[in-house]
């Protein structure tokens, strides 16, 4: 997630404060960097985070009067976002139907193949594979659990061992896959933690939204509507994907957390000390 992080950032500054191509060309590395780590959701979900970004622009930030300029680099942005879906697509083994690097552009297969991968089970071992999957199985199968630990889970800890393997809990559970975020704090915190954070995200979203319409300084703006993009990052990767904000991604989650901080603390405020070099 740390690519779709640093693009979404990007395109703020892209899309608000200046139309420099350098942020094309940056945006371009962090996008050969999940190619070369074979991260496939990176070319799916990049064009929602960035169609989701430009939406929320529109119709909040500037649902008034819209500058040709921010039209323009949304126009770029979009063109952007459909021409890495293509070629991660053609490039991308699993994502084409000849499973070959440079192979043809076919959306329906790259349809059936997503939804195959996100809701495949295992008929042998009536084990789930894919994520859909397994957060289904898990629900099914925490229906009959007790109420405690519908609402608290098992308990930290208790998710110990490799999902993907089916290890521990995860296997008394039908889980032999990779899990989303929300999948995983539904078995160890339960369903009151899943709607704490459900609930935190969505309103730092909210505020970073407010703060970016009040905001007068593109600079700062950019910087603000950054944030919004992150936390679209944040909740994408929650709910479908992973919890790598939590584990491997904390230094990024403190990182972003302190951002945060200092912009509540900064907001209507004089920022001179907020960040002084300009991008």
């Amino acid at each position: 997630m740390i690519p779709l992080t640093a693009i979404a950032f990007i395109f703020s500054f892209f899309m608000i404060y200046r139309q420099n191509y350098k942020y094309i060309i940056i945006a371009m590395g962090f996008l050969f960097m999940g190619y070369v780590g074979a991260k496939r959701g990176l070319w799916l979900y990049l064009p929602v985070v960035l169609s989701t970004g430009i939406f929320f622009y529109f119709k909040i930030i500037e649902s008034k009067t819209i500058p040709k300029r921010l039209i323009r680099s949304s126009v770029i942005i979009m063109i952007f976002s459909v021409l890495t879906i293509i070629l991660g697509a053609k490039y991308t083994r699993s994502l084409n139907p000849e499973n070959k690097i440079g192979g043809s552009f076919e959306l329906n297969y790259l349809k059936n193949y997503t939804i195959d991968y996100t809701f495949s089970t295992s008929s042998e071992d009536e084990l789930s594979q894919g994520r859909g999957a397994n957060f289904i199985s898990v629900i099914t199968n925490m229906k009959s659990a007790k109420w405690i630990n519908l609402l608290f889970g098992y308990g930290p800890e208790s998710g110990k061992g490799v999902a993907t393997y089916g290890e521990g809990i995860w296997k008394t559970l039908g889980v032999n896959g990779p899990i989303t975020g929300l999948t995983y704090h539904l078995v160890q915190l339960g369903i009151l933690s899943n709607i704490l954070i459900v609930f935190i995200i969505i309103r730092l979203s909210l505020s970073f939204l407010s703060l970016s319409k009040s905001e007068s300084d593109p600079y700062l703006k950019a910087i603000i509507f950054g944030g919004f993009m992150v936390t679209i990052v944040f909740f994408i990767d929650f709910l479908t994907y992973s919890n790598s904000f939590f584990s491997t991604l904390f230094p990024l989650s403190f990182s972003f957390a302190y951002f945060s901080a200092i912009i509540y603390k900064t907001s209507g405020k004089s920022r001179n000390y907020l960040i002084t070099a300009r991008i």
